[in-house]
């Protein structure tokens, strides 16, 4: 073979392996020609982000060359969201996952930059593969993976670097390619923050439901070698919640063991500021992480005896700095606090107690520690148990009414409810005996009082006085027993004027007393018509008209004067015992008052119409018992209900707060007790009620005067 044979062979070659490594070389990709991905879908057959049933973030931290997990799930046979990588701790995802699932939904490609894997660095999209990193490596993206309930990819995408200058694009790339595209892409639902995947409000209350608080500052601790506990009692102190003012219920403090009752000093007070910090840290209550406690432990803060043998759980109580107590030959033990407890009672009978552990992964000795004035790390957490149980006391037994055996018994009941009732009426109306006395010397008008029924008693008209002109004392008994109530001036003149028109005048009232003898002239308004004709032809006999329409005849010529005058009053005091009374004007119509009294009177009962009204009675008390019984069963009942609610999620859980919540919660004798000149300083020139500093404002007048 000739030396141009051979060239040739070489050259031939040569091409074949260059073609050969161009093609190893060339990104895989679905489509060859990639300006044809330009504005299609990222993830053509992923249709819709309600099927996403799992979604999984892997992130690499490159200073400490490690990978942090976080996952999100349904079960599939309860359809209840949980956190995997958090002990399966409930999640309330469903918006979440939509949001999260929707960023990876609607992605378009908006460019293809590389194609080549060796540029995975550069654009940050290399896969977060733990056989692959080392410490220090970099370029690694974050890997994010959607499932649906079968376990079938949705999405999945390794999320790089931002586009320099346009920070709402970034490069990403399919696990199983090696093509870098471009989209626009909002990563902030794609969140791995426990606490933004859950149920935030741990407690559920509200600031304004908060009733009392109890306050047990103690400390505990555990010796492993011997397996001794011990508790060091400080105060216990309860406070009453009424509105925005706080009061001190109880205070007792403990001197070697024995507790003391403490009384405010005079210049002492509650230290509101503090209190107020607490009230709001409890309404805004979040937690920070999660543990799942060891099996046995019961919801109460409780557990069976076998944990004392369980070496496991006693580690994982005690590493938190939560204390089993009680005899050996206890059936229960009971779950002591490294640094006490709080307990808050609220108005509705749902009670929550607090009990503080340790610093997260902290010893029972730096515990310790911390009381002497060590304070953790800032950014630390403190572990915490927390249940719910209902306190009865909080739903008082309603007041019942007694139930009467006899109709003479409920009579007597009835009697003295009135009683009271006017008794109390009367402490508020204004002293009789303080009152101006009346004119012309009759009594003061009576107060109203007020009837068992409610309805105000009708004031007994006052005594009609004496007319002018009569004799006759205002004060003799015979005469005013025989008297009606008087009628009002307008009334008494109205019947006046009918009575002379219809019928000849009758006597008053106030004129039953005997007659005396007065002049015609001085009450002729008085006079009977047909008396006073008979008088005018009296008048040319001599005859002399009486009052009362008596009149003495003078017929009797030559008798004597006052023999003949005292026959006139005989027989105008005869004719008035036989007159009908009538009572003056508006009256005259109105019946007897003893008629009323024997009409209104009710037939006596029989022993049978008592007994039907007596069972009448006792019906209507017992159903009014039973609703008032029936209804505190039912606020006790959903009182229940909320603490069954609670407690499903309270059980399983050790909780994670953060230290400065942990700070507000669990006050110290000093910061709840101040004095009086401490608050008031502390409150400063501008608390409530103080006047700005530079004294009244000074409003500007018209023209830029001031006043």
């Amino acid at each position: 073979m000739n030396e141009g044979a051979k060239t040739g062979i070489f050259w031939f070659v040569a091409a074949v392996m260059v073609a050969i490594a161009t093609f190893v070389a060339w990104p895989r990709t679905l489509d060859s020609d990639t300006s044809k991905l330009i504005g299609k879908p990222l993830f053509p057959e992923f249709e819709d982000p309600l099927t996403a049933a799992s979604m999984k973030i892997v992130t690499y931290d490159d200073q400490q060359g490690s990978l942090s997990q976080f996952e999100v799930s349904k079960d599939p046979q309860s359809g209840i969201w949980k956190i995997p990588t958090h002990a399966g701790y409930p999640a309330d995802a469903e918006e979440q996952m939509k949001a999260s699932a929707t960023a990876l939904y609607d992605l378009d490609i908006l460019d293809v930059p590389s194609r080549n894997a060796e540029d995975h660095v550069d654009f940050g999209v290399l896969e977060p593969d733990p056989e692959d990193l080392q410490v220090g490596d970099e370029g690694v993206g974050r890997l994010v993976d959607f499932r649906d309930d079968q376990g079938e990819t949705l999405a999945t995408l390794i999320v790089g670097n931002e586009v320099p200058d346009v920070p709402a694009q970034r490069y990403v790339r399919k696990p199983t390619q090696d093509v870098v595209y471009v989209v626009e892409f909002d990563d902030a639902p794609l969140t791995t923050r426990f606490v933004d995947w859950i149920d935030k409000d741990l407690l559920q209350l509200t600031a304004f439901d908060i009733d009392q608080l109890t306050l047990n500052n103690y400390a505990a601790s555990f010796e492993l070698g011997s397996g001794q506990v011990n508790q060091t009692k400080k105060f216990e102190a309860t406070i009453g919640l009424d509105g925005a003012e706080w009061e001190l219920d109880r205070f007792v403090t403990f001197e070697e063991g024995v507790g003391v009752p403490y009384q405010l000093g005079e210049e002492q007070t509650l230290d509101t500021e503090n209190l107020n910090a607490l009230k709001q840290a409890l309404d805004e209550l979040e937690i920070a992480g999660v543990g799942r406690k060891p099996e046995g432990m019961s919801a109460s803060l409780k557990a069976d005896k076998s944990l004392r043998n369980d070496q496991a759980a006693l580690v994982s109580l005690l590493q938190r700095g939560f204390i089993p107590a009680g005899s050996a030959d206890s059936e229960e033990v009971d779950i002591l606090a490294a640094n006490g407890e709080l307990i808050v009672t609220q108005q509705d009978g749902v009670e929550y107690v607090l009990r503080f552990g340790d610093i997260a992964a902290a010893s029972g000795n730096e515990a310790a520690a911390e009381d002497e004035g060590v304070k953790p790390p800032s950014g630390s957490n403190r572990y915490l148990l927390v249940t719910a149980r209902v306190n009865e006391s909080q739903i008082p037994v309603p007041e019942l009414e007694e139930l009467p055996e006899t109709i003479e018994q409920w009579e007597a009941m009835q009697a003295e409810t009135a009683e009271q009732q006017a008794a109390s009426a009367a402490g508020e109306m204004p002293d009789p005996a303080a009152q101006p006395p009346s004119p012309l010397g009759e009594p003061a008008p009576e107060t109203t009082e007020t009837p068992a029924d409610g309805e105000p008693m009708k004031e007994e008209p006052a005594a009609e006085t004496q007319e002018a002109g009569s004799d006759s004392p205002a004060g003799d008994d015979a005469a005013a027993d025989d008297k009606p109530a008087e009628a009002g001036p307008d009334e008494e003149a109205s019947a006046k004027a009918e009575s002379a028109e219809a019928e000849p005048a009758t006597e008053e009232p106030a004129e039953e007393t005997p007659v005396e003898e007065k002049p015609a002239e001085e009450n002729p308004a008085e006079e009977n018509p047909d008396e006073a004709a008979a008088s005018e032809g009296a008048s040319e006999s001599g005859e002399t008209t009486q009052e009362g329409g008596g009149s003495a005849s003078g017929s009797g010529a030559g008798q004597d004067p006052a023999a003949s005058e005292e026959a006139d009053v005989e027989e105008a005091n005869a004719e008035v015992a036989d007159t009908p009374e009538k009572p003056s004007g508006a009256e005259s119509e109105q019946p007897d008052a003893a008629e009323d009294d024997a009409e209104a009177a009710p037939p006596e009962e029989t022993e049978r119409e008592q007994q039907e009204r007596l069972e009448a009675i006792q019906e209507r008390i017992a159903k009014e018992n039973q609703r008032k019984l029936d209804e505190r069963a039912e606020k006790i009942q959903q009182a229940q209900q909320q603490v069954a609610e609670l407690n499903a999620r309270f059980a399983d859980w050790y909780y994670e707060i953060s230290e400065e919540t942990f700070r507000k919660l669990r006050l110290s004798r000093d910061q709840l007790i101040t004095t009086k000149a401490e608050q008031a300083a502390a409150a400063g020139p501008n608390g409530p009620g103080a006047m700005p500093q530079g004294g009244l404002p000074q409003f500007g007048l018209p023209g830029g005067a001031s006043q």
